[in-house]
C-alpha cells in the first residue's frame, strides 16, 4: 500500500499514483468539507484521508460528516513535535464512533 501525503494542493490526477492520498493535515478541522469536492467527486472515500491534530475533544458530528468522503480519518488531541506518538485521550470513543459508520 502506498500513501501519498503531498503537504500542499496538487493536481487531482496525482491520486492515480498512490492507493491513498492524504489531502489535509493540520491542527484544526477543515470546514467546510465541500472545499475538497474536487477530490471526492473523482475518488472514492477509500482513496482519501485527512489528519487533524490538537483537537481537544472528539468532534463527533464532524467525523460523521467526513466519513462520507474520507475512508481514512486520524484525529488526535496531541499537539507536540510528534502528534502520532501516542493515542488521543478519546481513542476508545473515537474507535467506537468509527465502528458505527
Amino acid at each position: 500500500m502506498v500513501v501519498g501525503n503531498p503537504g500542499t494542493n496538487i493536481n487531482q490526477s496525482a491520486g492515480n499514483d498512490v492507493d491513498i492520498t492524504n489531502i489535509f493535515e493540520n491542527n484544526y478541522l477543515p470546514t467546510p468539507l465541500t472545499q475538497f469536492s474536487n477530490w471526492y467527486n473523482i475518488y472514492p472515500p477509500s482513496a482519501l484521508s485527512l489528519i487533524c491534530y490538537n483537537i481537544s475533544s472528539l468532534p463527533t458530528s464532524f467525523i460523521t460528516q467526513a466519513a462520507q468522503y474520507f475512508g481514512w480519518i486520524f484525529i488526535t488531541d496531541i499537539n507536540d513535535a510528534d502528534p502520532y506518538d501516542a493515542y488521543p485521550t478519546y481513542f476508545n470513543s473515537f474507535i467506537q464512533l468509527l465502528s458505527t459508520l
